[in-house]
């Protein structure tokens, strides 16, 4: 598994409540064009920083598993 980089689009609301629109964007994300069979597609609504490398050990240890659901604990 290689990571070769991120995409960050800016989706106007476009009339939509901002909460609802942002609901809708990542229930969707997966679909977006530049989105391949093979890509991971990262979701978040709150501000995210990566500060390990070891954020993707899930991902490297299920690698079997479609989703996962990630959860910030102190």
């Amino acid at each position: 598994m290689t990571f070769q980089g991120a995409f960050v689009e800016w989706v106007h609301t476009n009339g939509i409540d901002c909460v609802v629109k942002s609901q809708i964007v990542r229930m969707f994300a997966f679909g977006h064009p530049l989105v391949k069979p093979n890509d991971i597609v990262m979701t978040v609504d709150v501000n995210f920083f990566i500060l390990s490398s070891k954020i993707f050990d899930p991902i490297y240890e299920n690698q079997n598993k479609l989703a996962w659901i990630f959860q910030y604990e102190v």
